[in-house]
Order: structure tokens, then C-alpha cells, then sequence
């Protein structure tokens, strides 16, 4: 062999080290995530939560108001999606484990006595609890663990933040904040990291970072001010965000026993979204013209693409595992999407159901039931009960409901004499008969204490109303679904009348899975919008159903 062949030789075995050390392209390095799930009706897979080995969601309309907010689960080692629970919500709030128990905030809720309203699973009950806030809350956006305690964050003209140290039972104010501008203010997201807990407070001119301190919360600073950003993800030993500039991109901001400070990443594609950790890497889902990336980074600085997705847009994610990533968004067919590995997981645990937190105390057998009726016989027909949209007939509710009251107590007083008259709602534009409003908020007094007397001719009522903006109404039929599912009212006549109003013409499409989601409430019967199934297994099930 001439020298010039062995130099040759060598020089080709030089060059395939090289091209075999090169890592392949960073599209490449995880593959492609697997569309796993698209349920509909709703447009958006949004609040991805880790729990019980499964990844769970919820499924709305964003950025405008609808009564849609279902609650579904995706086991990944049975490729399994079930439905979970429809919630008398306008959308959702991020959710939380706490206790080995799951709670989920309404986000926009369609009813209450003036208290913040979370929905609490072990992942087989369900059941609704009252955060109170010493104010009239109409949102609850979030809730967060911190120093062991469960924290929840709601809104009306004030901003609140109330604590539970046993798992939702009972509840203490820890602020309730006028707004600084005269007008209203939100804190629309919590964390907390190291002992301190922040939450995101959006006011009219922008949205800063607030901490509790002192009894109070303050504005961080060095935080940007007046700038929007993500919902905040715990890695190691501070929380990230990504904070989104003037022009639309975003720059990785974190804080945690310091001052905040920004982290300088070394992606140059896509716009960055979204956040989230496994316990190991910090991930990044990016999105550009030619799709979605996930991004991870031991360190937070120093990024590798590791997975590609594409048919729709990114709102959420979450990691059951380390490397085991799920997104969800709004898929290009118009429906909720859910992205994830192609391959089961390796392990999966059953643990023990955990015991659900009880508000709902045992009946006072000393209650005066019949004093008690006569005087809100009188508060009824009093027209002053009806100003600000019921507000003393709420606040008189609360009060009985807080003293204890036998199960039977507020059904007769659906027969009683109200005030004629109407009443504006929503800033005046709207006029509701002060009747509506009476049987609104003592039929939801009824849910609240566990009455199973909801006369059955309003769930039987046609809906004729006309669309409104708020899309809310002090309609019967829509409290009287509510609270059957909520008093689990699941006789055989009232679940012959739901499966009957599967066929009701005339209902829209948030009505109709208002119906489906009381069905599946109380019957245990995970059938989602399948009606077909819903009548087959009625059919199947109604001559020996026992509730």
C-alpha cells in the first residue's frame, strides 16, 4: 500500500469520528410528541396537572364568556381519556395537589353565596367547598401549597387570599385588598418557594409581582412592571417565568430566597411560551413558522431541543416524569389537544383513596326551623331583599346555612310569596323578576345543605332565553342542574328526566353538557357527550336503578 493510500485511510477513519460524534439535529434528538387526545366539544386543553399517575385537564372556552369548563384525565399506560366532572363554572383555575387530594378553582363561578368555590377530588369522590374572603368573590383563580398550608386566590372589586390547614374544611382570610385604583384588581396566580409566597397582581395599567410580607402584600422589586408573563414553574430552589417584552418575544426572569434576576438562555428559534419542569431539566416549549419544539436545560441556561409537536397551539403542560413531557392546547381542528410520548410509562402505583374534606356539618337538632322559615318568609316579599342582585338574601342564606339547618329547611321555601318587581343586573342591562332571583339563590341554598327536593319541573323547563354577553342568566332550569349534582338528587325520576333532555331541541351546546356532566355526577357513568351511550345504558339500567 503507497504512503498516499495509507494517508487516505487514515483521513477517512479521521472524518468518520467526526460525523459520528456530531449529534444528529435538535428536532430530532426525542422525536416527535404523539397527538394522544381530542376531546371535545370545547376548543382548549388548558391547567395539565400530575395526579395519580394520570394527567388531567381541564377543556373550555378561553378569552370570552362561556359556561364550558369540564375536568378530564389521560392515563398514559391504558392510552386511556376520561371524563371527570363538569363544573358550574365559566372556565377553570390552576389547580393544585395538596394532600394527596386534588382541587381545582373555579375560575368564573356561575353561583355562590359570596364566597370562592373549589372543587375538590381523591379520584373517585368529588365534591364543591366555600372559601370565604370576608367580601363578594365572582372568581376563583388559583391555589398553591405553601409552608403546608393550601392557599387560594379569588377576586371580585377586591382581591383576596384565604388559607386552610386541613385540607379545605375551614378557611381564614389572609388579605382581602381594595383595589388601588378605584376600580377592580386580580391575583391571578400564586407560588411559593423557600417559605415566600408570590402572586401575579393584574391591575388596569399591567401586571407586576407581589409578595406576601408583613401581613401584606408588595410589589417585588426589580420585577418588570406593567409587563405579562407566565405562570410561574418551580425548579431547584426558585421559580421561572418567562416575561414577555415589548415586541412580543420573552426573556426567562426567576426568584427565590434573592431578588429576582434574569436568566440569559441560549435559544435563538421560536417564540417562547411555556414553562415547565420535571424535577431534573427545565423545559421550554417554543413555537416558530415551522412548529412547536420542547426545549430542556439541566442548568436553565444551556438548552438542547428535544421533542417536536405540531397540529395546533401549546397552552399548558406538565411532566408526570422525569423526560415524560405533556402539553396541551388548541389543536387546528378546533378542538382541545393533547400531546404526549408515543410509549407507555414503565410503572405506574395504586395508592389508597384519600378521606375528602367535609364543610357540611350534621344538622342542628336545636335549630328553630320554624321561627327561622317565618322570617325569611318576610325577607322573600321584602322588595329591599332584591337590590345588588340579592345581595341581603344571599348574606341572609349564609348566615342560616352557617347555623346549621335541617336537611328539609329551605325546599318550602320555594313556595312561598315573593316581591313583585324586577331587578337590573350587570350594570343595568339586564331586568330579572325578583322571583328568578329568590328561587336562584334558595336553590342554591338547597345545594349547599344537601337537599334532594329540587322540584322536578325545572329541570324540565324549554330553554328560551337570549343570548347575553356575561352568557349568565337567574334562570331555574340552570340552578336547578346544579343543584341536583350537587345535593346528588340521582332518583330514578330525576335521572329519567336528564336522559329524556338529551333530546331537547333548542338547548346550546353548553347547556347540553351542562346536562351530560349532571348525568355523569350522579350516576358514576363516564360517558361524556355520547348520548347514544347514555340511553342505551339508561335503558339497560333504569328498571333496577337505586340511587
Amino acid at each position: 500500500m503507497s504512503p498516499v493510500e495509507v494517508m487516505m485511510i487514515r483521513l477517512l477513519f479521521v472524518l468518520s469520528l467526526l460525523v459520528t460524534s456530531v449529534a444528529p439535529p435538535a428536532a430530532a434528538i426525542g422525536g416527535e410528541l404523539q397527538v394522544l387526545a381530542r376531546p371535545g366539544p370545547w376548543p382548549v386543553a388548558d391547567g395539565l396537572i400530575a395526579y395519580r399517575d394520570r394527567v388531567w385537564f381541564s377543556s373550555a372556552v378561553k378569552g370570552a364568556n362561556h359556561n364550558s369548563a369540564d375536568i378530564w384525565s389521560y392515563d398514559p399506560a391504558q392510552s386511556k381519556l376520561q371524563f371527570e366532572r363538569y363544573l358550574f363554572s365559566q372556565d377553570t383555575g390552576a389547580p393544585v395537589v395538596h394532600k394527596a387530594l386534588l382541587f381545582w378553582p373555579h375560575e368564573d363561578m356561575r353561583v355562590g353565596l359570596g364566597a370562592g368555590v373549589i372543587s375538590v377530588t381523591n379520584d373517585r369522590d368529588w365534591q364543591n367547598l366555600s372559601v370565604p374572603s370576608d367580601d363578594h368573590m365572582m372568581h376563583t383563580h388559583g391555589a398553591t401549597q405553601w409552608n403546608g398550608v393550601l392557599v387560594a386566590a379569588m377576586a371580585g372589586w377586591h382581591s383576596a387570599l384565604s388559607i386552610s390547614k386541613d385540607a379545605g374544611r375551614s378557611w381564614q382570610v389572609l388579605v382581602n385588598d381594595p383595589p388601588r385604583d378605584g376600580s377592580f384588581h386580580r391575583y391571578n396566580h400564586i407560588s411559593a418557594i423557600k417559605g415566600r409566597l408570590f402572586a401575579r397582581h393584574w391591575e388596569k395599567t399591567g401586571e407586576s409581582l407581589a409578595e406576601y410580607r408583613n401581613g401584606r402584600m408588595q410589589d417585588v422589586e426589580g420585577w418588570p412592571k406593567d409587563r405579562s408573563f407566565s405562570d410561574f414553574v418551580r425548579f431547584r430552589n426558585a421559580l421561572y417565568s418567562l416575561v414577555k417584552n415589548r415586541d412580543g418575544t420573552s426573556r426567562l426572569w426567576r426568584i427565590g430566597s434573592g431578588a429576582p434576576e434574569v436568566v440569559d438562555v441560549d435559544i435563538k428559534e421560536g417564540l417562547k411560551r411555556l414553562l415547565v419542569s420535571d424535577g431534573q431539566a427545565l423545559w421550554i416549549v417554543t413555537e416558530g413558522p415551522s412548529g412547536g419544539q420542547l426545549w430542556s436545560s439541566p442548568n436553565a441556561r444551556a438548552f438542547t431541543a428535544r421533542h417536536t409537536f405540531s397540529g395546533g397551539v401549546a397552552h399548558a403542560a406538565v411532566a408526570l416524569a422525569a423526560g415524560r413531557i405533556y402539553l396541551g392546547g388548541a389543536g387546528d381542528d378546533g378542538k382541545a389537544i393533547l400531546w404526549g410520548p408515543p410509549d407507555p410509562p414503565q410503572e405506574t402505583r395504586q395508592t389508597p383513596f384519600q378521606p375528602m374534606p367535609v364543610q357540611r356539618p350534621d344538622p342542628d337538632p336545636e335549630f328553630p326551623a320554624a321561627a327561622q322559615r317565618a322570617r325569611m318568609q318576610a325577607v322573600l316579599a321584602d322588595p329591599v331583599t332584591f337590590a345588588d342582585r340579592g345581595r341581603a338574601l344571599r348574606q341572609q342564606l349564609s348566615e342560616i346555612l352557617a347555623q346549621k339547618p335541617p336537611i328539609d329547611f329551605f325546599a318550602p321555601l320555594l313556595a312561598a310569596p315573593v316581591a313583585d318587581g324586577q331587578v337590573a343586573t350587570f350594570g343595568g342591562r339586564f331586568s330579572v323578576p325578583m322571583g328568578d332571583i329568590a328561587n336562584w339563590h334558595l336553590l342554591n341554598a338547597m345545594a349547599e345543605n344537601g337537599e334532594k327536593q329540587v322540584p322536578l319541573a325545572f329541570l324540565e323547563k324549554p330553554w328560551e332565553r337570549q343570548p347575553n354577553g356575561p352568557q349568565k342568566w337567574f334562570d331555574n332550569l340552570l340552578i336547578a342542574l346544579h343543584a341536583v349534582q350537587r345535593a346528588q338528587q340521582n332518583d330514578r325520576a330525576t335521572i329519567d328526566i336528564l336522559i329524556r333532555r338529551l333530546d331537547q331541541s333548542g338547548d346550546p351546546d353548553w347547556l347540553q353538557s351542562q346536562v351530560t356532566g349532571t348525568l355523569a355526577a350522579l350516576t358514576g357513568q363516564k360517558f361524556a357527550y355520547d348520548k347514544d351511550q347514555w340511553r342505551a345504558w339508561w335503558g339497560a339500567a333504569q328498571a333496577s336503578w337505586k340511587p
